[in-house]
């Protein structure tokens, strides 16, 4: 009996084919800065314009600031054709053990298909290599950019080195191995990064006075342990359900499964009352809430566009509507037939398609919101029609 099929969970086996991926040959990571001589300008030209596609709320003079800014370096994520998948805009404070993560964007043709998590678990380990760098030049270590073709020596990459340094200052902070990733993340960027480790309640203090406190987003860390390889977190988490399933077998029978000869168990019949149609809508469209809330891709509907992030969306959109929304009319018994709750649903997602260009991420999740919806309404079309 498997109480968790943690091998077949979507994250799981999304990290384990890139990762196979990768060692096809079929990617390859790059830390660019300015800095190098020998960075390739149309690099980082691409890079700003994945960003600015991504990011279209960012000026574009300010995005092309952040990406040529020699005191910043740049990772990406690139193809066998050498497309840019996906990147990262940094700030290393190495002799602060922090990194400020700037913009992160993934090209909206690979979003929800784990290339962001995949991105940041090689930045997490790529960091370590250029802490390594830092530590043998601290003035030029963004001289030398870093391209990591075979995979495999990420997956080997075991500890962030240490620095033996006159400085007392230098020498404890670099031997503490710890970074720390430090983030403004917006309402729409919070739940991925939760996902990536990340955590509002900050404990580091090194980000004070040196970072800029930015309005409308909120403070992110992520804490990284150079004890740990990211990309193999995965297969340090089976071998701890393992252990944990041998365990619970020594201390009792939880999966072994029997059958049972007990007369009145087997006699008992069922006695509900049968289905009405108002229990059936109920029940239904609480189904179908609960799986959109579940939907990676639902984040961006979860509450109302506010007018202070964004005044101009009232103007265009005259009929807003999100899933909180949604499951308040519900709540409050305000569906008489489930007409009335597919036509919210498909509002939400009509407006998002009429407020913003087809090549934004609020799109892309739109569409599978969209797929996701009409796959579960035909799905269960049969059972629909019978109650309703």
């Amino acid at each position: 009996m498997e109480l968790f099929k943690l091998q077949e969970s979507s994250k799981v086996k999304k990290m384990t084919e890139k990762i196979d991926e990768f060692q096809s040959n079929r990617y390859s990571l790059e830390l660019v800065s300015f800095r190098d001589n020998l960075t390739s300008l149309d690099r980082l030209v691409d890079i700003k314009i994945l960003f600015q596609r991504m990011l279209p709320k960012m000026p574009k003079e300010y995005i092309m600031r952040q990406v040529m800014d020699p005191q910043q370096c740049n990772c990406t994520l690139v193809d066998e054709k050498n497309e840019l998948i996906g990147a990262i805009c940094f700030r290393p404070a190495y002799e602060r053990n922090l990194i400020e993560i700037v913009f992160f964007a993934v090209d909206s043709f690979k979003h929800i298909k784990g290339y962001g998590g995949f991105l940041m678990n090689c930045f997490k380990e790529l960091v370590k290599m250029q802490f390594s760098e830092y530590c043998k030049e601290p003035r030029n270590f963004l001289s030398n950019n870093i391209t990591v073709s075979d995979i495999n020596s990420l997956l080997e990459n075991k500890a962030v080195a240490k620095k033996q340094n006159s400085n007392k200052k230098v020498k404890k902070s670099l031997e503490l191995i710890n970074l720390y990733f430090m983030t403004y993340a917006d309402n729409s960027a919070i739940g991925f990064f939760r996902k990536q480790g990340f955590t509002a309640d900050i404990q580091s203090t090194a980000w004070k006075g040196y970072i800029k406190d930015y309005d409308g987003g909120t403070p992110m860390e992520c804490k990284i342990h150079g004890d740990m390889n990211y990309l193999r977190q995965n297969e340090l988490l089976i071998k701890m359900y393992d252990k944990i399933k041998d365990k619970m077998g020594e201390i009792n029978e939880y999966h072994e499964v029997r059958e049972t000869n007990d007369p009145v168990l087997n006699s008992m019949e069922d006695n509900e009352p049968p289905q009405t149609k108002i229990g059936f809508l109920r029940n239904y469209i609480d189904f179908m809430i609960a799986e959109l809330y579940a939907n990676p891709s639902a984040w961006p509907f979860f509450d109302p566009v506010s007018s202070k992030d964004v005044p101009e969306y009232r103007s265009v959109i005259k009929q807003p509507m999100d899933m909180s929304t949604i499951k308040m009319k519900h709540a409050n018994g305000e569906y008489a037939e489930f007409d009335q709750f597919e036509e919210d649903v498909l509002l939400m997602v009509t407006n998002c398609y009429k407020f913003n260009g087809p090549n934004t991420q609020y799109h892309k999740c739109a569409q599978h919101i969209e797929k996701s919806y009409r796959t579960l309404r035909n799905k269960y079309k049969s059972t629909i029609n019978k109650y309703l």
